[in-house]
């Protein structure tokens, strides 16, 4: 286990070249573009510098095109790319903002949708972290790749979907799933994490607007908020159910270091382990909740998991639902199959304390 550092120093930059040095020949601090050329120089010449510093924010014209030709063996999967990078808003335990300081940078609409005309396959992931934060850009985006019929999906947050023109104009452009991080159902852990831009209340509504237009939706949802007791993963999975949430990325809350987050738990002493390998919010709990145990968030998750993609459940949302059943019936029992195979199979905290 590396050791703790004093929590005075909340992890500072060079605390953390050190520890991430141990693993590599160089390190790329900053967004890769401005400092890439200039590592390949030297590694070529076995000169490699330990550090790599890009301390601009590049912008995105002229962005090259992948070499679709250098993927071997795989056909889907091919066609990802970003229109847009960063997300201005700063949800307390999301890296986004660290990453790109809240910053908004575009590629011209021309070039995206020139790329996307040479790329192979029909599907197409924009993988931006929150494609609809420009609602004016995203529309001539859309209107753009219309013409090339391809089918997308990407990131949006839950107010994009009560812009009426937004949705219509990514359905007919071919989006046919976003990906909306609710989060919670629980309004005061959103308020708490400075995510009070999401109404917990206009759940259903959003999924229904999606689903007028043929968009499914996948809910990201993370459970181990401060407010969140016991009996959050039953009535999440009961009201995911009723509002017919096609699929769900379900997680356990991370404090990646250096978020208000987790400066916040460390302050209070609530960090169980500065084992990197374990943040990955899915198999181990690394800080102490506040009303369960570790033990329980992590069997609680397992469950909700389960419950969400129970047969039962899937063609009760499904049926719902009625949006793209041809592939959104594959892709849930694509996850119900996957989840026979991943770990224990947990249990609902609630009812075991009850």
């Amino acid at each position: 286990m590396i050791r703790r550092p004093p929590r005075s120093t909340l992890f500072p930059y060079t605390t953390l070249f050190r520890l991430v040095a141990l693993h590599a020949d160089a390190v790329v601090v900053g967004e890769g573009e401005l400092v890439w050329p200039t590592l390949l120089r030297d590694c070529e010449q076995h000169r490699l510098a330990r550090i790599y510093r890009s301390d601009r924010l590049p912008d995105l014209k002229g962005m090259p095109a992948p070499r679709w030709d250098l993927i071997r063996g795989r056909t889907y999967g091919k066609g990802v790319t970003i229109a847009t990078r960063g997300c201005p808003n700063n949800c307390g335990y999301c890296s986004i903002p660290k990453m790109y300081q809240r910053r908004m940078r575009y590629r011209p609409v021309g070039d995206v949708a020139d790329e996307i005309r040479r790329m192979p396959g029909k599907a197409l992931v924009f993988w931006d972290d929150n494609i609809g934060v420009n609602r004016q850009y995203a529309k001539e985006l859309f209107t753009a790749i219309a013409p090339l019929k391809r089918w997308w999906t990407s990131q949006a947050t839950l107010d994009a979907t009560f812009d009426d023109e937004f949705v219509a104009l990514a359905s007919w452009s071919g989006c046919k799933a976003l990906f909306v991080g609710l989060e919670s159902i629980s309004q005061e852990s959103l308020d708490g994490a400075n995510k009070s831009h999401n109404d917990v209340s206009a759940y259903g509504e959003a999924v229904r607007r999606c689903h007028a237009h043929g968009i499914a939706v996948q809910a990201g949802m993370i459970f181990g908020f401060d407010s969140d007791d016991r009996s959050i993963f039953r009535r999440t999975v009961e009201r995911f159910r009723e509002i017919a949430i096609d699929s769900a990325t379900i997680g356990i809350l991370v404090p990646y270091p250096n978020t208000p987050l987790f400066r916040r738990l460390d302050a209070e002493g609530r960090i169980l382990t500065r084992d990197w390998s374990k943040y990955d919010g899915k198999k181990h709990v690394v800080f102490q909740p506040a009303l369960m145990s570790p033990g329980e968030l992590l069997m609680g998750t397992e469950w909700a998991s389960r419950q969400f993609y129970s047969v039962r459940s899937i063609f009760d949302r499904m049926g719902r639902s009625k949006t793209g059943l041809w592939w959104n019936v594959a892709r849930n029992i694509g996850y119900h199959l996957a989840l026979r195979n991943y770990g224990s199979i947990g249990y609902d905290p609630a009812a075991v304390a009850s």
